[in-house]
């Protein structure tokens, strides 16, 4: 339908594995360190893979993966608890992709906090 957005299961950081008759899978890992003695400390990945999908005017079948990881920690104590630091990290490749976004490599350092204003 046009004129509407697709439910993207594998919407990732690079790639939204959303093309014509493109057909993706995704495996994800995540762990939380706390039962090591790391409360606050999680970590994740995801890698998708996807496959033919079509591509304008080629008569070549197109595919792509990406590999996302993140590193988080949330400190739990103390004047600064709740600020969480974000490490993450993303590759992407595709054989279709247009130039730009190709072969990607994506690294983001993010900064979290919350306070309550009264």
């Amino acid at each position: 339908i046009l004129g509407t957005d697709a439910n993207l299961i594998n919407l990732s950081v690079l790639g939204d594995f959303a093309n014509a008759k493109e057909r993706s899978w995704a495996l994800r890992y995540g762990y939380d360190f706390a039962n090591l003695g790391w409360p606050g400390l999680t970590i994740n990945s995801r890698y998708i893979s996807g496959s033919h999908a079509e591509i304008t005017g080629s008569q070549r079948i197109g595919k792509s993966w990406e590999l996302d990881n993140e590193l988080r920690y949330v400190v739990q104590q103390g004047p600064l608890k709740n600020l969480s630091v974000r490490l993450r990290s993303a590759l992407y490749r595709s054989n279709y992709a247009k130039n730009f976004i190709r072969d990607t490599d994506d690294t983001r350092l993010m900064f979290n906090y919350t306070w309550n204003i009264k």
